[in-house]
């Protein structure tokens, strides 16, 4: 049901309004998404990773997936979504292009969600016990 909330702006059964969606990405934009690398082949990282943060990481990443194996732990992910898949993808084909592994350590619930919702989870397996 569409509901008007004033000039110019609707509501679609709880959708968000053209204002607040502006909004919710300002906050998120808000918070920060770092890349650390923790120690020789291996990187941390931590904050949302969604699709207004991941395409900044994308070089950075994947540069960092080209130059040898990779461990990267995600337990810092306060946030994610199917941009977070795309990212992870993009590192493990820069990995392997460059005959590298990229392991992928501390998946958020949420994200481990997506990872077997899309079956993807035979690219980056999943400890026991962690699928959602």
């Amino acid at each position: 049901m569409l509901q008007e909330t004033g000039v110019g702006t609707a509501r679609l059964d709880g959708a968000l309004t053209d204002a607040e969606g502006q909004e919710r990405r300002r906050h998120r934009q808000g918070q920060r998404l770092m890349l650390q690398e923790t120690g020789v082949g291996t990187a941390r990282l931590d904050g949302a990773l969604t699709m207004d943060s991941a395409g900044p990481l994308a070089r950075p990443l994947t540069e960092l997936a080209a130059r040898g194996p990779l461990t990267l732990d995600l337990s810092g992910v306060s946030d994610a979504d199917s941009a977070a898949l795309a990212l992870l993808l993009q590192a493990r084909r820069a990995a392997e292009t460059a005959g590298h592994t990229l392991t992928v350590t501390g998946w958020p619930t949420g994200l481990s969600g997506l990872l077997t919702l899309y079956a993807l989870d035979e690219l980056f397996p999943l400890p026991a016990g962690a699928r959602a």
